[in-house]
C-alpha cells in the first residue's frame, strides 16, 4: 500500500515522499482527503507494477460498490498498521 501512496505522492511533488509514519507524510495525506478525487484517472506515470496492482485494487472496489452493489464487497482487513497514516491511505486509494 506504501508503494502505491508513494507513487501517487511522486505524481504531485518533487523528489522523495516522507517516510510513511512522519508527520509531513499525515500532513500529506490529510491535505490529499481533502482533495476532490476523481476514481477513475489513470494511474500516475511511472508506476511500479506492484503499486498500479494496488491502485487497481483500489478501482475495482470502487467500482463494484459504486455501479453493482454497495454490499458486494465486504469488510477490508488492513493487517501491520503502525500508525493513523496506514488507516488514512486506505482512505486516499
Amino acid at each position: 500500500m506504501n508503494a502505491a501512496l508513494a507513487a501517487l505522492w511522486r505524481a504531485g511533488n518533487a523528489g522523495e515522499p516522507p517516510a510513511p509514519a512522519s508527520p509531513e507524510w499525515r500532513r500529506w495525506l490529510q491535505g490529499e482527503l481533502g482533495r476532490p478525487r476523481r476514481p477513475d484517472a489513470p494511474p500516475p506515470s511511472p508506476t511500479p507494477p506492484d503499486a498500479a496492482e494496488t491502485i487497481d485494487l483500489f478501482r475495482l472496489i470502487h467500482e463494484v460498490r459504486s455501479c453493482f452493489d454497495r454490499e458486494a464487497i465486504g469488510a477490508f482487513i488492513l493487517s501491520m498498521t503502525h500508525d493513523v497514516a496506514d488507516v488514512l491511505g486506505v482512505y486516499l486509494l
